[in-house]
């Protein structure tokens, strides 16, 4: 038997990669791992690092938002899909930039929730950053959730948006992402978030799959869920 990296024969103690089901020899299970696909990288492989220890394989290059103009595309496709699907118009979006690793880090540390988690962010100057080294798949999400905050803010108002449950504003968010990534038949990706166990995130985008399935859609759009 030989592992799957380096082909050589195993010898001695051996791995077997959970995902692929792929074997792995002692050396090779010490490899970095593409942060997109999460397969092992073969030694002196070309990779693109995007923070310490996280790293792009050359397969993922083509499928990661690495710079600003990979922005265009999914910023374009989540605002014409919004208004496609519910007429939503985010007429007020000053900047939309593409953030390190290590910076959005550092900017998610005055944001509730693990800083390692934030894709993104929309603030009340309506300005949204997105972290670099995701999918464009996942990229799309994120746009469209942090586009999404900006319509909270802009439509519902800063007092109202401040004010409603955590889960009430996410689950929005999460909703109409969800949405979108189903106009373009991600459905995966969708299913991931309408799945998602979180008590924030994962409730609130049930809450309002729910709510738009009774036919509550103008109190989803006017923030009316919650009253």
């Amino acid at each position: 038997m030989e592992c799957s990296i380096c082909q050589k024969i195993l010898i001695g103690k051996f791995y077997q990669n959970t995902e692929d089901h792929s074997i792995l020899c002692g050396r090779c299970i010490y490899l970095p791992v593409c942060n997109v696909c999460m397969k092992p990288i073969p030694f002196n492989a070309k990779t693109i690092e995007i923070a310490l220890n996280k790293h792009i394989c050359q397969a993922c290059v083509s499928k990661t938002v690495l710079n600003q103009e990979d922005l265009r595309e999914p910023l374009e496709k989540s605002i014409r899909a919004i208004f496609e699907l519910y007429k939503i118009k985010i007429t007020k979006l000053k900047i939309i930039k593409l953030m390190s690793y290590p910076k959005m880090l550092r900017a998610g540390r005055s944001i509730s929730g693990s800083p390692f988690r934030i894709a993104g962010i929309a603030n009340n100057e309506n300005e949204i950053m997105i972290r670099e080294g995701e999918t464009k798949v996942s990229v799309l999400a994120t746009v469209t959730h942090e586009l999404a905050h900006l319509y909270q803010m802009q439509t519902w108002g800063l007092t109202k948006f401040k004010s409603m449950q955590p889960y009430l504003v996410e689950g929005f968010c999460e909703w109409l992402s969800i949405r979108v990534l189903e106009f373009y038949d991600e459905m995966t990706e969708a299913k991931k978030i309408a799945d998602n166990p979180d008590n924030v995130y994962g409730l609130g985008a049930r809450s309002y799959l729910q709510a738009e399935k009774e036919g509550r859609l103008e109190n989803i759009l006017s923030g009316g869920l919650g009253n």
